[in-house]
């Protein structure tokens, strides 16, 4: 007999591409600014080639977080949503987010995907988004969504996927 999709969900069982709205992600990281307990209010699938990387738009009271990560990759994303950035159009190579006395994140990737997304993501409608991920040192992260002309920005830091466990929503 095949199990409804309605059935409880263990925890142990959870991972990025099962997450489903209202789920809980804990994020246990040496840094504050991406610790917490946060609650899964939209869901984006970005498909590229054949890999789809999960972005998990997050609230922990008003702190906003994204949690970006595949099953394929051991390196995980939790970012802060950057406001005000200014930024439009393709992308630099270099970004210096806070100003003069910020760090300067270089491109280190870009990519294109098709997208799948529910729930309250707060990003623009269409099939397609430009991807670009900005490193920083070793931990520091700018992730970067293209709609168009419309530029999404998040700022944080690097995970190891073992810093990040799931609690299925009630």
């Amino acid at each position: 007999m095949l199990a409804s999709t309605n059935s409880p969900r263990a925890a142990e069982d959870l991972d990025i591409d099962g997450v489903r709205v209202g789920d809980v992600i804990l994020i246990e990281a040496t840094e504050s600014r991406v610790e917490g307990d946060f609650v899964v209010e939209g869901i984006l699938r970005l498909r590229e080639g054949g890999q789809t990387t999960v972005v998990a738009i997050m609230a922990d009271g008003e702190r906003r977080r994204w949690l970006i990560g595949s099953r394929e990759l051991e390196d995980w994303f939790a970012v802060e949503p950057v406001l005000g950035h200014g930024l439009a159009g393709e992308p630099p190579r270099n970004i210096q987010p806070g100003g003069a006395h910020a760090q300067t994140y270089a491109l280190a990737r870009r990519g294109q995907a098709s997208v799948a997304a529910v729930g309250n993501h707060g990003r623009p409608l269409g099939s397609r988004v430009g991807t670009y991920v900005y490193r920083a040192g070793v931990r520091d992260v700018l992730w970067l969504e293209r709609w168009g002309n419309e530029i999404l920005m998040g700022e944080g830091a690097v995970l190891a996927r073992h810093m990040v466990s799931f609690l299925p929503g009630s």
